[in-house]
């Protein structure tokens, strides 16, 4: 018998712009983008038992697969676990390594549904949680808890700021490869980059398929706007009709 049992969509997300504006003093990449909700998601499903366990997490059938950042952020959420077995069910639908922010998007979910089990966190300490599990974490809490679809993302990306626009009519291309987002940034900083993601060239440096698809899709759809995701290796494409 569970105590508790909630499932939510874990939505992933599309770069509109992303701009590299520089490095912090720890060598960290500065950002300006926008952040759209993208019309693709996972479904992560939390059970939670009562018992002596000390706080199991048991994620798809494996015990404390500490690598998950849907465990890190259990972990993160309580400050002291409670006698709880944490059981976590989740269907992944959004390509992994593709630049949609689907292991951010997860980790987004779990603390919504652990703060509709265990309570709202306080604001200041939720914003550490998110920040400190990785930047895109704080964007798709807010997707997902649906307080937006499009922000403007700055300093990392975790300084947010809603946007007031119609959502456009967005095709997703998945690609059958994965890549690093630190090798990629890493590629950037050796070749640079421009249009609006400065990192596909980096992207199409590392997987030359990511430019042949692009290249294809843009001649095929000359009107509409065909962009990589963040780091790639997804592609989307905006329809002329209802690019904002």
């Amino acid at each position: 018998m569970y105590e508790f049992e909630d499932s939510i969509k874990a939505y992933g997300k599309v770069n509109l712009k992303l701009k590299i504006r520089g490095t912090d003093e720890k060598g960290y990449h500065l950002l300006y983008t926008i952040f759209c909700k993208a019309p693709i998601y996972d479904t992560v499903k939390l059970s939670v038992a009562a018992d002596d366990s000390d706080g199991t997490i048991i994620i798809n059938g494996e015990h404390n697969k500490t690598d998950d950042l849907v465990y890190k952020a259990i972990k993160s959420y309580y400050s002291d676990m409670p006698n709880y077995t944490f059981y976590v069910d989740y269907e992944k639908n959004i390509p992994i390594g593709g630049g949609m922010a689907g292991g951010s998007s997860d980790a987004a979910a779990i603390i919504i549904l652990l703060e509709r089990f265990s309570g709202k966190l306080p604001e200041e300490t939720r914003m550490n949680v998110l920040t400190g599990l990785g930047a895109d974490v704080a964007v798709m809490y807010k997707i997902n808890n649906g307080e937006g679809d499009i922000f403007e993302g700055t300093h990392y990306g975790e300084v947010l700021n809603k946007l007031i626009v119609p959502v456009p009519e967005i095709e997703i291309y998945k690609m059958d490869t994965q890549l690093s987002t630190a090798f990629v940034f890493d590629t950037y900083d050796k070749m640079g980059g421009s249009g609006d993601n400065d990192l596909e060239d980096a992207a199409r440096y590392i997987v030359p398929e990511i430019g042949v698809k692009l290249d294809e899709l843009r001649r095929e759809f000359p009107d509409d706007k065909v962009m990589l995701s963040g780091s790639g290796a997804t592609i989307f494409r905006i329809k002329k009709h209802t690019r904002i």
